[in-house]
């Protein structure tokens, strides 16, 4: 089992084969040296066929004028799933292509035939990026074609990673700066800024640490702004955003801010000017001041108690009060593009304050959500407005009425029919397709849909492939399970290779509560039960925390841990093939290689396990 998004670097001997010269293009290929190519990059998803629709996989020959020029491989719907060719005037193949749902995703060029991949395409679903690698280290020294949206992703992740040298790669050039034909002073005020980029970098990495291993979500919406080169005393217009600004997640499961700096419009491409939106702030001394407040604000809220979360608190209320208060003077004196994040960030506030108790914020809630619904229609704010409405009037009775379920159910049910294209849609259809699974067999199918629809709307939300692995898992009964991954002992493993026994697969993570009785339970269950086999998938964001948990409490089994580089816990690559969603999962597979039971629980596994094995 593969994930789609996680994608492992080319494998040396096969690269090697392909990039050998003209000699191994006319030799006969098979389909597993087609899939152990692997694109360079990870932020981007391509087909990979499971074990049975790769039975289905077919290698054709690729020509051009009568001439071959290599090989494509085909499933069985005649769709394509790679392409591996030689370009015009190339000696040997060059060319790798890489489908998803038969369409180009993603390329890498060997341009100079030098048997080196020098350029890496994305394409189709997955963005316009094109990126070269001069000096063939594996990393992007510049891009030809990148979005703005793009780089505000990759300057994220340059600071996720702590890679100076992948955020260099989005930097305006001088060279760049030239053929904008910008006033001599502001050209030199953003070539200074690039002078002191290194330190800025570790400067951003001091004040926001918390983007270590941190998730990026999305880069709110925006429109950038037209400078006239009239007014500039240029040739040319100059087109920009003062920043923009991205939601991420934090390895703690908080969700967060971070403002890019200034972005500017080369040719086809977006460059980013500075790190930090610093010139904008300290051209506005009340928003710096302002967000100073903010940020003070922010600290008294963090360490304020919140024993109960369901309980009225008045003093985080009150807090949230002012924070929705201080978010709205911001909002009157912001850059009109940053204003809908603000607004958002007054909804959140307001929402907040309602749970935890605030009757005022009640009103202006409702309030905001009527103006944005009526001067706004089908905005995605309107949209942010009612769900934020919705859900502070929900959140506080779902653990407590069982009435409110079905309201709230019927509430999202609605949400997603009003605004099917806003960023909670996928949310919304999140929340109701896990009701629906736990709601009974018979609202499977119902769940089913729910989740279809998430990857189908939203391709490139985070929980698309959660989503799309949802709606496996609850397929599984009576068809083969799908599993791989790397043991303790750095041993590769595959389910396969349990055929003839029974296999207990439980995935797990050391945070949970249950799990030291879990794994007391495992053990009971199974002692009398010589013929079967227990694996266990480790969830953890962390491969210490794993690793520390199971020296405490031992059982025998083969375990499978996360990748090293995942530190994604339930959002990683083992979760997502099978939309984990509550710890412990457990499934029974056959002697066959089929599951017996997908959602079978710990306490039941006993009784389960007679069931399954001959007397």
């Amino acid at each position: 089992m593969r994930k789609a998004s996680t994608i492992l670097a080319t494998t040396c001997w096969a690269m090697t084969c392909w990039l050998a010269g003209a000699g191994p293009l006319w030799a006969q290929t098979t389909v597993a040296a087609m899939l152990s190519i692997r694109p360079k990059f990870d932020d981007v998803a391509v087909t990979n066929p499971t074990a049975d629709e790769v039975r289905d996989l077919k290698v054709a020959d690729v020509t051009d004028g009568g001439k071959k020029i290599g090989y494509a491989l085909v499933d069985g719907r005649k769709q394509l799933v790679r392409r591996y060719v030689m370009g015009k005037g190339a000696p040997q193949i060059n060319n790798w292509s890489f489908y998803k749902d038969g369409v180009e995703v993603f390329r890498q060029i060997d341009s100079n035939f030098d048997g080196k991949v020098d350029q890496y395409r994305w394409l189709g679903t997955a963005g316009l990026k094109w990126g070269v690698d001069r000096d063939q280290d594996g990393k992007i020294d510049v891009w030809h074609l990148i979005s703005a949206e793009e780089v505000a992703q990759e300057a994220f992740q340059a600071l996720a990673t702590r890679d100076f040298a992948r955020l260099k790669a989005v930097y305006i050039s001088s060279e760049e700066l030239k053929d904008l034909a910008l006033p001599a002073a502001l050209a030199a005020k953003i070539m200074q800024a690039q002078q002191t980029a290194p330190q800025k970098f570790q400067q951003a990495l001091a004040k926001q640490a918390n983007l270590d291993r941190a998730t990026f979500l999305r880069v709110e919406s925006g429109a950038p702004g037209c400078w006239l080169a009239d007014g500039l005393g240029t040739s040319k217009d100059l087109i920009k955003y003062v920043s923009r600004s991205i939601l991420y997640e934090t390895a703690a499961k908080q969700h967060d801010w971070f403002l890019t700096g200034e972005m500017i419009q080369v040719g086809a491409a977006w460059r980013l000017v500075d790190l930090t939106p610093e010139d904008v702030i300290a051209d506005n001394p009340v928003l710096t001041k302002l967000l100073a407040e903010l940020s003070e604000l922010e600290k008294q809220i963090s360490s304020t108690p919140n024993a109960d979360p369901s309980k009225a608190n008045p003093a985080l209320a009150g807090l949230y009060e002012q924070r929705a208060a201080l978010a709205e003077r911001i909002v009157a004196v912001a850059e009109p593009n940053e204003k809908e994040t603000w607004y958002k960030q007054v909804l959140d506030s307001l929402s907040s304050a309602v749970i935890a108790g605030s009757e005022p914020s009640k009103g202006r809630l409702a309030l905001y959500r009527k103006q944005f619904v009526e001067k706004m229609p089908g905005s995605n704010l309107a949209a942010y407005a009612v769900y934020r409405e919705l859900w502070s009037q929900f959140a506080p009775k779902l653990g407590s009425d069982p009435k409110a379920q079905e309201a709230w159910n019927e509430q999202l049910a609605r949400f997603v029919k009003d605004y099917p294209q806003a960023d909670d849609a996928a949310d919304a259809l999140h929340q109701l397709g896990m009701s629906c699974e736990f709601g009974g067999a018979d609202k499977e199918a119902e769940a089913a849909k729910y989740y279809r629809a998430i990857y189908t709307n939203f391709k490139d939300h985070h929980l698309a492939e959660w989503a799309q692995g949802a709606e496996r898992r609850l397929k599984l009964k009576g068809n083969p399970l799908e599993l791989s991954g790397v043991l303790t002992n750095n041993t590769p493993f595959d389910i396969n290779q349990l055929k003839g026994k029974l296999a207990v697969v439980v995935y797990w993570a050391s945070h949970t509560t249950s799990g030291p009785a879990d794994f007391a339970r495992l053990k009971q269950a199974l002692t009398s039960q010589k013929d079967v086999i227990l694996v266990c998938v480790n969830l953890d964001a962390k491969l210490e925390s794993a690793t520390s948990f199971l020296a405490q409490h031992p059982v025998q089994a083969f375990h499978i841990l996360q990748a090293p580089k995942d530190s994604s816990g339930l959002r990683g690559a083992l979760a997502n093939y099978y939309g984990i969603n509550v710890l412990p999962t457990v499934f029974l597979v056959g002697r066959d290689g089929r599951v017996i039971n997908a959602k079978l629980q710990i306490s039941d596994l006993e009784e389960a396990l007679k069931k399954a094995t001959p007397q």
